[in-house]
């Protein structure tokens, strides 16, 4: 045996895991001297190599019995038949509804889901979905009916207006079960079906009061449906495809890009029927998909929104993908796609099925990524399909050992000659249950919650309970989010915002609450010279750059604080007034 063998077979994986872990400690020594800059969910990478890391080097010294064990767990989940796989998603979707119902009431609103409250309320009193300020809100009509419905089934509150969102969520499991089951096979939906009942980013959004939770559930029905229809041919199917993808269009008007992802599907399995050359019809897909985008661009983004300098633009499509997509996630699907690639294996991604799949996520992420405000939740509808092909490579690299035939290939491609692989195939697997690992324990830690949520940074119950006690009927109240103020004290008279204020604005009032937007440090002052009142602000909102520096000065250095009513997270001030000695705290 040559030393190449020697090495690969004794000595490959605890030199690997020492490797690993020297790259973890340059990565933290990297990270430490980029002081200032916030790289969020990517900095979780130090944990992705140090859980690989660690398992390479106790590797050899790992019991028999965990490999027995694991071998058995391979083999009932192989052979796991409809009844097992129904009873699991059972107990799954039951988990699901506790995580989505629990505490669903507990945090405060942030400023969406005020406007959606608001809308839902203006529906039921006035028959018409108007907010405060008489505006007429009809985005996300099929949202605010069902709030309205739960409002008056259970009062208004938090719980009632989040009830929808949480609702749709867990539905979405199984929903997400089938699709995974019919893309792949039980064991893919199983696996599609645990990851998106535990994780962090589905779970926050499932509870909260916006459309995004119905219409990531919509949207995958549509597309189920429609791949459903193609592959049966089944007419009958077509009145329900027509009906998800109306209720999809009442809940978010995303799903218009729907329509371009079942042209190239169907495009794709036409020009496949007719046996043209690949690398023609990846040209001719690519050219259509870009061509789709610069369409995009141009005509259905309002050129208001190209010029925005909101706070969101300067986010880079990198940081995006790691802010919106876990990092392990997609290093998962880049792994596999790195050894399909390598070893030419392109069975895989040519399948109709998987192409599908593919351009579900892909193409819909493509076109998000090219308008300026990246946040997590605006691709939220397309996180399932992300979910299932991980839930395909899981499958594929874990429970098959499909890896096992690449890395021989590649080997044989570069005519590297080893009597034995098992280690480097061991090493592939190992990162593999790394990055799994890594994404449980992300998602497991409940802290993470507060990565992904805005519910509860506007405004506090303690808070605005303090300034309704204490409110005089000559008063009046400001703040950095108006209608959420409104909605917790029954009362918002100015909005403090000097800068990235033309969204908000209607001949100087908020769009939405009514209150006067106090657009300069001049306004403000006669604010403060002619009333008295309150101001309330989470500290980090006061912070940002919309506010003028030096109103934000005036306001801490001037003004009355009051720490009964404060805490780390909100302020409370207040001017003009003579305080009793003995005020109503709550």
């Amino acid at each position: 045996m040559n030393w190449r063998n020697i090495f690969a077979t004794r000595y490959l994986i605890p030199v690997a895991g020492v490797v690993v872990l020297l790259l973890y400690v340059l990565y933290n020594l990297l990270i430490n001297s980029l002081e200032g800059y916030n790289l969020r969910r990517a900095g979780d990478l130090d944990t992705v190599l140090l859980i690989f890391g660690v398992i390479l080097i106790l590797y050899n010294f790992l019991p028999e019995w965990l490999f027995e064990y694991s071998s058995k767990f391979r083999s009932f989940f192989k052979g796991i038949n409809n009844l097992q796989a129904i009873s699991i998603l059972t107990v799954l979707t039951v988990i699901g509804l506790v995580l989505r119902i629990n505490n669903l009431g507990s945090l405060t609103f942030w400023m969406d889901e005020a406007i959606q409250t608001y809308a839902a309320l203006g529906l039921i009193q006035h028959g018409s979905p108007v907010l405060p300020s008489g505006m007429v809100y009809m985005r996300s009509f099929l949202d605010t009916f069902l709030i309205a419905q739960s409002f008056k089934i259970f009062g208004v509150s938090e719980f009632a207006a989040r009830l929808p969102s949480a609702l749709f969520g867990v539905l979405t499991i199984p929903l997400v079960y089938l699709t995974g089951k019919e893309f792949g096979n039980r064991r893919v939906g199983i696996i599609a079906a645990f990851l998106i009942t535990f994780s962090v980013f589905e779970t926050v959004w499932n509870r909260d009061a916006r459309m995004y939770s119905q219409f990531q559930f919509l949207y995958l029905l549509t597309a189920y449906l429609f791949y459903i229809y193609i592959k049966s041919k089944n007419w009958k199917i077509i009145p329900a495809i027509a009906g998800s993808f109306i209720l999809a269009y009442y809940s978010h008007t995303q799903i218009s890009i729907f329509i371009l992802i079942a042209f190239l599907y169907i495009l794709y399995v036409f020009l496949n029927k007719l046996n043209v050359n690949k690398y023609i019809l990846l040209g001719i897909l690519f050219s259509t998909i870009i061509f789709s985008l610069l369409i995009f661009v141009n005509f259905l983004i309002p050129e208001e929104v190209l010029e925005s300098s909101g706070m969101t633009v300067d986010i880079t499509i990198l940081r995006y993908f790691a802010i919106a997509f876990h990092f392990t996630l997609l290093v998962l699907v880049f792994v596999s796609a790195i050894i399909f690639l390598i070893a030419k294996n392109f069975n895989h991604l040519s399948k109709e099925i998987n192409f599908y799949l593919l351009i579900n996520f892909f193409v819909p992420l493509l076109i998000i990524t090219s308008f300026p405000w990246r946040t997590p939740r605006y691709a939220f509808f397309i996180y399932p399909f992300l979910i299932i092909i991980v839930s395909k490579t899981l499958d594929y690299g874990l429970i098959q050992n499909g890896f096992d035939s690449e890395i021989n290939k590649i080997f044989n491609t570069i005519r590297y000659k080893l009597t034995d692989l098992s280690k480097i195939k061991n090493i592939v697997n190992i990162l593999i249950i790394s990055l799994l690992v890594s994404e449980l324990a992300f998602n497991f830690n409940y802290e993470n919650y507060d990565r992904y949520t805005y519910q509860g940074e506007i405004v506090s119950q303690k808070s605005s309970q303090f300034i309704k006690n204490n409110l005089g009927a000559d008063d009046k109240v400001a703040s950095t989010e108006a209608l959420v103020t409104l909605y917790y004290i029954g009362r918002t008279d100015y909005l403090i915002r000097q800068d990235q204020y033309t969204i908000y604005d209607k001949n100087g009032s908020d769009v939405y609450s009514g209150a006067v937007i106090l657009k300069s440090y001049d306004s403000f002052m006669q604010m403060v010279q002619q009333e008295k009142g309150w101001i309330v602000s989470a500290r980090d909102v006061l912070n940002r750059s919309f506010v003028d520096p030096k109103v934000r000065d005036y306001i801490r250095s001037n003004m009355t604080y009051h720490p009964e009513a404060s805490d780390e997270r909100f302020e409370v001030y207040s001017w003009g007034k003579i305080m009793p000695e003995n005020i109503n705290i709550i």
